[in-house]
């Protein structure tokens, strides 16, 4: 004989437990999304520093290598820059900052790089990406490129010059 369970009766509310287990859940999701953006403005601002720390030392490599003038024109309206040589003047490659990197400050639009070094007095350029800094420097002596610490800037105004 089968017998027949009848509904239970009472309240087919929600009990505190789920509920709690509930908001634990969507706090967690809630924070793993928060640090995954971070790391991707962070991880997009390296990229962009790395790549431009190349291209510094590749026209820094060429002037010695081919005897003439290599230089970088950064556009900071347009977030790009250009890799060129002179005589005749030959733009050899154009770079658009990716996924949203910004060029925020430059101290020389221009850097130019000779046989025997540089006529640019040193550089630097801050690059941005969310409320993330980023500082490249260049010296004179030698031409070394160097990436600074990245900033996270809360407010968005341009991180204290620390060097």
């Amino acid at each position: 004989m089968i017998k027949r369970v009848g509904r239970l009766r009472g309240n087919a509310g929600i009990t505190l437990v789920e509920l709690v287990l509930a908001l634990s859940i969507a706090l967690i999701a809630a924070a793993a999304a928060a640090v995954s953006v971070g790391s991707f403005e962070r991880r997009a601002l390296r990229e962009a520093s790395l790549t431009v720390q190349a291209d510094m030392r590749y026209a820094q490599r060429m002037a010695m290598i081919e005897g003439r003038r290599w230089g970088i024109l950064f556009d900071k309206t347009n977030d790009l820059y250009f890799v060129y040589h002179t005589y005749p003047t030959t733009t050899i490659k154009t770079v658009h900052l990716p996924n949203g990197v910004e060029i925020r400050e430059v101290t020389a639009s221009n850097i130019a790089y000779l046989p025997r070094g540089t006529v640019t007095l040193g550089f630097g350029i801050w690059l941005s990406k969310g409320n993330y800094w980023q500082r490249l420097t260049a010296t004179v002596s030698g031409g070394r490129v160097e990436i600074k610490e990245m900033i996270l800037s809360s407010d968005g105004a341009k991180p204290p010059d620390n060097d």
